[in-house]
């Protein structure tokens, strides 16, 4: 299962943000990899959500 756990240095001016990317184990519940994905840009958030509707998006 993957996760994404936060952005680092969200609210510091100036700072890139650092997003955790995580892979956890079913069974065990134990991180097996952590990611720290940089961001080239200050204050910036790693993810974004959109909401679809496709019957509106595909008529």
């Amino acid at each position: 299962m993957f996760g994404f756990s936060g952005s680092i240095n969200l609210f510091d001016v100036g700072k890139p943000t650092v997003g955790k990317l995580n892979e956890i184990d079913y069974k065990t519940k134990e991180v097996k990899v952590e990611i720290d994905v940089l961001s080239d840009k200050p204050n910036q958030t790693h993810y974004r959500a959109l909401l679809v509707h496709p019957k509106q998006m595909f008529k």
